[in-house]
């Protein structure tokens, strides 16, 4: 699990929770990790800011292990809606 934090075009904070089956965060190379878009309520605040800022910020957690681990960073590419 996840909690993924976004700004939007006016620098307001969003933040949700990001959830999925073992693995379901892939890591593509050095810098690069890939996040499935789930549409949820349709809103599309996640995917709407990464698109228009560009920044995320990406917290995760395991419970069981206890422990946790901060991405933050940018730019965000090939976010689509």
């Amino acid at each position: 699990m996840l909690f993924l934090a976004t700004l939007d075009g006016q620098g307001n904070e969003n933040c949700s929770y990001k959830g999925g089956e073992p693995r379901f965060i892939r890591v593509l190379d050095d810098q690069t990790i890939a996040v499935p878009r789930y549409d949820g309520n349709g809103m599309f605040l996640s995917a709407g800011n990464m698109i228009g800022t560009r920044s995320v910020g990406l917290l995760f957690i395991d419970f069981v292990e206890q422990r946790r681990m901060r991405l933050n960073g940018g730019p965000c590419t090939g976010v689509t809606r």
